[in-house]
């Protein structure tokens, strides 16, 4: 493990002082760059547009605030720069490889484990990620590491390890919104994974991880009230979102399924808060969804191609690599990704024989994801919360190659 940790901290560093220092920062990855140096200062979470631009103060909840608070940490120390965060994000990205061995250990068997390392270590997505100066990187780490409490809560269903598991969670969701979706069926397969606890105390438990995981939040969700006069659970970003998910460009013709900037109407409106901006773009979203509800299906078919890596990565990745990656890096990581989704299906079936209820953590990273993919639209990055789980159950296959006869008595 500890070869295959050094792999991944110097592929994921050559890439940042090689192939990610010539690529333009997208506009997600330059908001975080900013606002950690906003936080770093010890002014909070401001706008960074209006505070460079027009020098003012104006409270944000763009993104949640987990991993400025982090970059922000490194800014307070450095001072920081762009090279500094994307290490960060190469270091983050480098426990994520250790802990999908952990998780491998727990759910799909030791050896399996140090495949799927090897796997997430040298995976192109899982690499640009990590040098993107996105949240991706931390909130992928959290969700593993919520699944190998998911493991340990099913093995001893103990309260202990469902406020752990409760924790964790609050802090992937206040990296990234769409994490509560995992960490619910996480919480739910910690609880009833098994057949050994009674119905009621595996609602009880599921409960208890839930609700630490809604106690975490309230600090934040408090602050945003405070600011916005209104309700702000962990961020305002939700509007455009829906908004850019939800038109006529992204229901038919060569943005299908994807996600386009030029539809945000009431984004950035005059006169209108963070949050008034959100509201008025989730009402605008659904209002288009409601009036084209034929084309949804297809929609959602699209956004799950796109998002697995289905799609013609010759339209595709010219689109990724505006969110501050290389387009010939995601050519390479469209392919790795695909040979790992083929080689995972049939390992999926071998990890359910072996290892059945042990591996449901697993599942519930996967079918998360593709809840997520749903949802918001067809972006490959958002495939990243499911590649330690694909990598696992990829490497049970291989070993199952590696291994028939031992299979067989297993």
């Amino acid at each position: 493990m500890g070869v295959i940790a050094v792999v991944a901290l110097a592929a994921r560093v050559a890439y940042v002082l090689t192939v990610g220092a010539g690529l333009e920062s997208g506009a997600d990855g330059l908001w975080y760059s900013l606002q950690a140096a906003i936080v770093g200062d010890g002014r909070g979470y401001l706008d960074p547009q209006t505070f460079f631009e027009r020098h003012r103060e104006v409270a944000t909840a763009s993104f949640p605030p987990a991993w400025p608070a982090l970059l922000g940490a490194v800014d307070a120390i450095g001072p920081g720069s762009r090279e500094a965060f994307q290490v960060v994000g190469a270091v983050v990205g480098t426990a994520t490889v250790v802990l999908a061995a952990l998780l491998g250990r727990l759910a799909a068997g030791p050896a399996a484990g140090l495949v799927g390392a090897a796997i997430v270590a040298l995976s192109p997505a899982m690499i640009a990620s990590d040098g993107s100066l996105m949240a991706d990187s931390l909130s992928v780490a959290l969700l593993v590491v919520a699944a190998i409490l998911c493991c340990r809560a099913m093995a001893e269903p103990r309260a202990p390890w469902f406020i752990l598991l409760g924790l964790v969670g609050g802090l992937a969701v206040l990296t990234r919104n769409d994490s509560s979706i995992i960490v619910v069926l996480l919480a739910v397969t910690a609880a009833f994974g098994t057949a050994r606890v009674p119905t009621r105390r595996a609602v009880g438990l599921t409960f208890v991880a839930l609700g630490v995981a809604a106690l975490l939040l309230v600090p934040w969700a408090v602050r945003n009230s405070i600011r916005f006069e209104q309700v702000v659970t962990t961020s305002t970003n939700v509007g455009s979102l829906v908004e850019g998910a939800n038109c006529e460009t992204t229901y038919e013709g060569s943005l299908l399924g994807m996600w386009d900037k030029h539809c945000l109407i009431e984004t950035r409106r005059p006169g209108a808060s963070e949050a008034e901006w959100s509201e008025a773009g989730v009402r605008r979203g659904f209002a288009h969804v409601r009036s084209d509800p034929e084309r949804v299906p297809l929609v959602v078919g699209a956004r799950l191609a796109r998002g697995l890596g289905l799609w013609n990565p010759y339209s595709q990745t010219p689109l990724e690599a505006e969110e501050t990656r290389d387009e010939g890096f995601q050519l390479a990581a469209w392919g790795y990704g695909l040979l790992t989704l083929l080689v995972a299906i049939p390992g999926a079936v071998v990890l359910a024989r072996r290892q059945g209820h042990r591996a449901l953590p697993l599942a519930a990273m996967v079918v998360g994801t593709l809840v997520i993919i749903v949802l918001s639209w067809g972006n490959p990055r958002f495939r990243l919360p499911a590649e330690p789980a694909l990598s696992l159950a990829a490497a049970a296959g291989l070993c199952a190659l590696w291994r028939p006869r031992a299979m067989l008595h297993e």
